[in-house]
C-alpha cells in the first residue's frame, strides 16, 4: 500500500514516486470455534461462490 499523505516544509510541494506493479489478491478463510481456528484455507485470487461451496463441501460444515 502506498501512503496518501506526506510531510514537507511549509510552502513547498511534496512530490514522490510510487512503485508500479501488478497487484495480487490473496484471500484467507477459516472457521472460528471457542478452541481456536479450524479449517484455514488460503486462495490466490478472490473468493467466489463456487470456491466457497467447494470449501464447505471439503470442510464438511
Amino acid at each position: 500500500m502506498v501512503r496518501r499523505y506526506g510531510r514537507c516544509r511549509r510552502g513547498e510541494r511534496l512530490v514522490d514516486a510510487t512503485p508500479w506493479g501488478h497487484w495480487k489478491i490473496t484471500t484467507c478463510v477459516a472457521g472460528l470455534r471457542a478452541s481456536g481456528l479450524i479449517a484455514p484455507m488460503v486462495l490466490d485470487g478472490p473468493m467466489t461462490g463456487e470456491v466457497f461451496q467447494a470449501y464447505v463441501v471439503v470442510v464438511g460444515i
